[in-house]
């Protein structure tokens, strides 16, 4: 796989990988729930998204302990700049009980505080590393304090987005990729990449990651 350049191919590369993925926004928000995970957990994206991660998940550390809270740790080691290495932890699937799993965070620095983002790489526990080759930890970096964050154009009063482009918004943050929303909307390749242009421009993001923090945090999905 080629290396990442951009955030604005996080969710692309990540979807073409084949990982489990979900991602959660500052406030412990899951905004992003591929068919990997889906896969592996058995939830269809519908039942997760926009839900609080802590009382979707419900994780446990390997010894049953309850892991998962309001205050998520793992928020908390973030927000006092701690490197987080992968762990594992137990997660309760739909049809097949509890799955011990190894999981890698990626922290996204957001062009605004609010629009920051924890990506969760889940794998089964089977020697394999969530992350092998550290591919994407590229893209995580340290969170600027919000005192220091840089001065940047305010978010629009309001989000006049096409019924088209909250269908887009929708499936990117159910990790499609961009031949896959083609597919499911019936239009070309570059007209989702012209509606992907036109949702970040109209909603003052920079990255597909950013957007669908976006509009969960604004009720546009």
């Amino acid at each position: 796989m080629e290396p990442p350049d951009s955030h604005e191919d996080l969710l692309e590369l990540l979807s073409r990988s084949g990982k489990a993925v979900f991602a959660i926004d500052s406030s412990d928000r899951i905004v992003l729930w591929n068919t990997g995970a889906e896969r592996l957990l058995g939830y269809p994206a519908a039942d997760v998204l926009g839900r609080s991660c802590h009382q979707a998940m419900s994780g446990r550390d390997v010894y049953g302990n309850r892991y998962c809270f309001g205050e998520c740790p793992i928020l908390r080691m973030r927000d006092r700049g701690e490197t987080i290495q992968p762990f594992e932890i137990v997660l309760e699937s739909r049809d097949a009980g509890p799955k011990k799993l190894r999981c890698s965070i990626l922290s996204i620095p957001g062009q605004r505080p609010e629009l920051t983002t924890l990506v969760h790489i889940l794998a089964e526990t089977n020697g394999s590393h969530p992350d092998p080759g550290n591919v994407f930890s590229r893209f995580s970096g340290p969170i600027p304090h919000p005192g220091l964050t840089p001065l940047l154009p305010p978010r629009p009063a309001s989000s006049p987005l096409t019924k088209r482009e909250r269908e887009v918004l929708r499936l990117l943050s159910e990790g499609k990729k961009t031949d896959e929303m083609g597919e499911q909307l019936f239009i070309s390749d570059v007209t989702v990449r012209n509606h992907i242009q036109n949702i970040l421009r109209k909603l003052n993001v920079h990255s597909k990651l950013e957007a669908v923090v976006y509009a969960y945090q604004n009720q546009l999905l």
